[in-house]
């Protein structure tokens, strides 16, 4: 196995990766399965991903990133709470990420933000279109 450090550059939406403590490189553009460049909101404790031509899951994330994901997390799960309460107002609709929301410890960064962030957005769809213009 070879030791792999990912470091994403917000700035810059770039990574920098340090391969076996001793070699770096700068400024890599990562895609995702959909080809999609992948941001920070897609990077969680879990998450399989290809670098470099290899097949890689990230195991572990510093304090400083499992704090800013759980956070982030916890700020996304409120909105989606809020979201659910008003259209469950206007109408009783099924809790669909209710399982996941209450199951996930967000310790540890394990949760797709990026997962949240869609989430919110359906839900921020369905709900325009229930509330009277």
């Amino acid at each position: 196995k070879k030791y792999l450090q990912l470091r994403y550059d917000m700035a810059g939406r770039v990574f920098h990766i340090v391969l076996n403590k001793t070699v770096t490189l700068r400024n890599v553009r990562i895609a995702g399965k959909d080809g999609e460049l992948l941001e920070c909101w897609d990077l969680f404790v879990g998450q399989k991903m290809d670098i470099l031509g290899k097949p890689t899951t990230l195991m572990q994330g510093n304090q400083e990133t499992l704090l800013w994901l759980e956070y982030h997390a916890r700020r996304l799960i409120r909105k989606i709470r809020e979201l659910e309460s008003e259209i469950a107002a206007l109408r009783p609709i099924p809790e669909m990420a209710n399982d996941l929301l209450h199951r996930k410890d967000l310790r540890g960064g394990c949760i797709s933000l990026r997962w949240l962030m869609r989430h919110v957005s359906m839900l921020s769809v369905q709900l325009s279109r229930l509330q009277p213009a």
